[in-house]
């Protein structure tokens, strides 16, 4: 103590603050705890509360903020005449923060909560003008700010030079950032909308609500999202993909993106056609079949439109084919048979007519008839049997053309034929192909679980013609030789219930008998269900979806459910079965089930409840559900298997030859069972499969039905008449919000697709820099039907004035694109409505609204433009091995240009994130720059010991 009061200055650390607490005595002044028994050594008490210091400073005071920590309580506890605070960050989080300050300074009276809460904090949060001047005053007379300027001539520090160096996105990291800014400004748009429910009707009202830190949290995340797309696409947990191995290349990540715009698009053409579907449902129920048929056909015509980039749902398709042919039996145009039968003859008589050197004439025929590739296609997909030869005749003969218009019912343009026999075909063609994936699964299923059925039978049978019973042999010699019975009982398990050798008998052969009948349950009815796979019935395919067990149905048990249960009861005979909660072996079957079927009926009364509730509610640890008992199958043998297996053993010495023969080949029928119960289980499961999928199949071809009794059960697809309008204004909706989103995205996918082929001219001819944002190019399936390469692509004119469109652009949202002067035009030339501008134009391609803030200019040569200093025109020509992302390629080009100007210099990477320093560590491994990277932890040390000693890092 004596070192500490005659010392000038006494430096010590939050640590060590924190720690003395403990040896104030005076802690609890005036709540002094006692122990009950007096302390075997004293303890020292701290010298820092003993002390009356002259002036006690804390740096970092930003610690002592919160008044619940024990830094902030000992540091109360000390005792001076001065007192200072020195810190960069009086506030961090909010206005409290300012309090622990006052209450360590002693500035009273608002070092008490009450005075600082009611006369400071409250008023300037509310605004309150008089309160804020007053606050700014006070907070004037006891704060001194320095700032850098102030202190820079003591220092003696060398002038900080900051380089700003501006990037433009690649236009694969241009579309993945719009993609996240429109995506974080729906969640923000969600937060303010829920911000408004709460606060009270006022417009104005939001400005003073007031916003937890879980709402500024949810507020600032966002933005988070932003600032890390920036670095990569990969970086955060909202990047495109995780970072697990080798980070992806800018073409591999537009792969992705393309990947993504296909899955949406597919979303939003699933949206459209189902939305159709129940707007043709409608109309049938409204006895409306011609606007059905048209709604059907729409749906038809719409698939066919984007069948090159989105597919729909085979489901779906099959509906509206199967109800498509069952409107058109009541229509006008009724066709019953193909009218391309008529073609494919014709097509047969110009064969035969080549045969006799008259191709020239027939193939004129074929051209007038304008047979086109679709017309084969049509022809093969319904089943009509066409020669190679007939195809060539046609492909040669027309390659060009579409159908004409009225030679089907409702004028349709599509080169479907709405031929009843064409539709059933069709129906039948999307049902197979359905069905082969779930079939195939089946026959596979089935070979696996014969091969294993058939082995267990041939043992069955051989042990059968010899003596099975062997272990009854063995334990008669047991009894009659000298070897101890109650030695073989010790060993077959201490809490056995069997206290004798005859008792043991009754037991083994009890637990054979029973599982062998329970196995032969479980056989017969599994190859029962198997012989009706090839044609399922009715109510089986019905059992699936009105099971009480797997969709709380009102029906009977499912062919699935009721296997389980003789599966559990086979289950529990077979393998070895405890309880999970304590380990212990259950003896009993009739337990296990038992067990089972409680666990299910718990289980059913809380999903229900849920259900019903909404939410579960929480439940104290004491609850039934919560000590429930549960069983563990172990694939393990059984216990009567293990028996069987010490008996053996234990009488070697007196079994002969022939019975260890047998009971060799009986264990091993134990084995070759446990196999077989894995096949059937994989069998069950592919039997059920294919039921469900000829269930989903039957549920997909009904359409919305009209209600017609009031004690009709309900159902998904039964309507009232007070519900056709509201369902009718639904699906409309739908219909044009979804067909909204689909040109958009479709617009999207065209984008990509053109920066994927200028990517890949780029690498052909290693010429032409990567085209930015705005280069858009027409999709591959374009680009071969009109006939255009690669190169012919980028020289595109305008469409509006036919010239040449150079460097400069405007981009539509739907990926096309007109020279600046001709969109300054339609922007000025935009109609008014009643005195305002309309804030949209329509691109001169494809007809879609495209807004004006959406269309966008794009400058390929704007970086070669832009005025550029030396140094950065000679960082641009350093090469950078890889695809990485701008902003790590902009960082491993200034990092080679700094090392190849001074051999000796070293290079310092900070991020805030992990997965940019991934991304860096293998561009770095790929440039070959040698690197050290400090992780944190134990080893931060040695990789900051290692950067020093290294000459040359980076």
């Amino acid at each position: 103590m004596t070192e500490i009061s005659t010392a000038d200055i006494v430096l010590t650390t939050y640590d060590v603050l924190k720690e003395d607490l403990s040896h104030d005595f005076d802690r609890h002044d005036g709540d002094r705890r006692f122990l009950r028994f007096q302390k075997r050594y004293p303890v020292i008490p701290t010298v820092l509360t003993r002390i009356h210091w002259w002036r006690l400073c804390l740096d970092e005071a930003q610690m002592v903020e919160s008044s619940k920590t024990s830094v902030t309580e000992m540091a109360m506890r000390l005792h001076a005449q001065h007192r200072w605070c020195v810190t960069g960050t009086p506030i961090q989080r909010r206005l409290d923060d300012l309090f622990g300050l006052l209450r360590f300074l002693r500035t009273s009276p608002f070092d008490t909560y009450r005075w600082w809460a009611d006369i400071i904090r409250g008023p300037y949060e509310r605004g309150d003008r008089i309160a804020m001047n007053y606050a700014h005053n006070f907070f004037r007379e006891i704060m001194w700010r320095s700032s850098k300027i102030h202190v820079s001539g003591e220092l003696q520090l060398p002038p900080q030079e900051e380089c700003f160096s501006w990037l433009i996105f690649s236009p694969i990291e241009e579309y993945f950032y719009k993609k996240q800014h429109a995506t974080c400004m729906d969640h923000a748009h969600q937060i303010i909308r829920s911000l408004r429910k709460e606060s009270s009707s006022d417009s104005n009202s939001l400005l003073n609500v007031y916003l937890s830190t879980d709402d500024i949290a949810k507020l600032l995340g966002p933005l988070l999202k932003l600032r890390q797309a920036c670095c990569h696409p990969q970086v955060g947990s909202s990047g495109l993909c995780s970072l697990q191995h080798n980070p992806l290349s800018m073409d591999e990540i537009l792969q992705v993106l393309i990947g993504k715009a296909k899955i949406e698009g597919e979303e939003e053409l699933r949206k459209i056609v189902v939305a159709l579907n129940g707007l043709a449902g409608l109309a049938a129920i409204e006895q409306k079949n011609e606007e059905a048929i048209s709604l059907y056909k729409e749906a038809l015509a719409l698939a066919d439109e984007n069948a090159d980039d989105f597919r729909v749902d085979p489901l779906l398709n099959l509906h509206i084919n199967y109800n498509l042919a069952e409107l058109v039996r009541t229509s006008s145009d009724y066709l019953q048979e193909c009218p391309l039968k008529k073609q494919a003859s014709e097509v047969d008589i110009s064969r035969k007519r080549k045969e006799t050197n008259t191709f020239e004439t027939d193939l004129r025929s074929i051209k007038r008839n304008k047979i086109c590739e679709n017309s084969v296609s049509s022809l093969t997909a319904n089943g009509l049997e066409m020669s190679e030869e007939d195809e060539n005749v046609i492909g040669q003969a027309c390659t060009t053309g579409e159908m004409n218009k009225g030679n089907f019912a409702g004028g349709h343009s599509s080169s479907k034929c709405f031929a009843d026999e064409c539709l059933r075909k069709t129906c039948n063609a999307i049902t197979e192909k359905y069905l082969s994936v779930f079939t195939s699964r089946l026959i596979v299923a089935q070979k696996d679980f014969n091969a294993s059925f058939t082995e267990v039978l041939n043992i069955t049978r051989e042990l059968q013609s010899e003596h099975m019973n062997w272990w009854l042999h063995a334990l008669d010699c047991i009894d009659q030789s000298n070897i101890s019975a109650g030695e073989l009982l010790k060993k077959i398990d201490s809490s056995s219930r069997v206290k004798s050798i005859a008792g043991l008998k009754y037991a083994i052969q009890a637990d054979i008998d029973s599982l062998q009948s329970s196995r032969q349950q479980l056989m017969d009815r599994l190859l029962e269900v198997d012989s009706t796979m090839d044609n399922p019935r009715d109510e089986d395919i019905e059992g699936q979806r009105y099971c009480p067990k797997c969709y709380d149905g009102s029906g009977s048990l499912c062919i699935q459910c009721e296997l389980d249960e003789l599966f559990q009861r086979y289950e529990a005979r077979l393998f070895l079965v405890k309880k999970s909660n304590n380990d212990s072996v259950i003896d009993s079957v009739e337990e296990a089930q038992d067990i089972q079927r409680r666990k299910y009926e718990l289980n059913h009364f809380f999903r229900n409840r849920k259900s019903s509730e909404g939410s579960e509610p929480a439940y104290d640890n004491n609850n039934p559900r919560s000590v429930r008992e549960n069983i563990q199958v172990y694939r393990h043998p059984s216990r009567t298997e293990t028996t069987l297996r010490v008996i053996r053993n234990h009488s070697k010495t007196v079994l002969e030859r022939q019975y260890s023969a047998i009971a060799k080949n009986h264990l091993f029928l134990f084995e070759a069972m446990r196999k077989e119960f894995s096949q059937a289980r994989f069998l069950s499961i592919a039997q059920n499969q294919l039921l469900r999928a000829h269930d989903e199949i039957k549920m997909s071809i009904s359409r919305l039905q009209l209600k017609e009794k009031d004690d009709e059960p309900s159902a998904v697809n039964i309507v009232t008449m007070e519900e056709l309008i509201p369902y009718s204004i639904q699906f409309t909706s739908e219909k044009f919000m979804s067909l909204s989103s689909l040109a958009r995205v479709r617009g999207q996918l065209r984008y990509l697709k053109g920066l994927a082929l200028c990517n890949k001219k780029t690498l052909n001819k290693h010429a032409e820099p990567l085209p930015k944002a705005g280069d858009v190019v027409d999709t591959a399936a374009s680009c071969s039907a009109t006939g255009q390469t690669i190169s012919e692509i980028s020289d595109e004119p305008c469409p509006i004035c036919q010239e040449k469109i150079f460097d400069q652009k405007m981009v539509f949202q739907c990926g096309h694109f007109v020279c600046c002067k001709c969109c300054l035009y339609m922007t000025e030339q935009a109609a008014t409505q009643f005195g305002k501008r309309k804030k949209w134009i329509m691109c001169p391609t494809c007809r879609q609204r495209t807004d004006l803030e959406n269309v966008a200019f794009v400058d390929e040569n704007h970086s070669e433009k832009a005025e550029k200093s030396a140094e950065d025109l000679a960082e641009s020509t350093i090469s950078v091995q890889g695809s990485y992302g701008t902003k790590i390629e902009a960082v491993i080009r200034r990092i080679l240009r700094i090392t190849s100007s001074d051999g000796t210099a070293k290079v310092l990477v900070f991020s805030s994130w992990n997965d940019v320093l991934d991304v860096l560590e293998h561009s770095l491994a790929a440039n070959n720059i040698s690197y050290v990277r400090m992780k944190g932890g134990r080893k931060s040390q040695a990789a900051l010991s290692q950067f020093k000693a290294r000459s040359k890092w980076s």
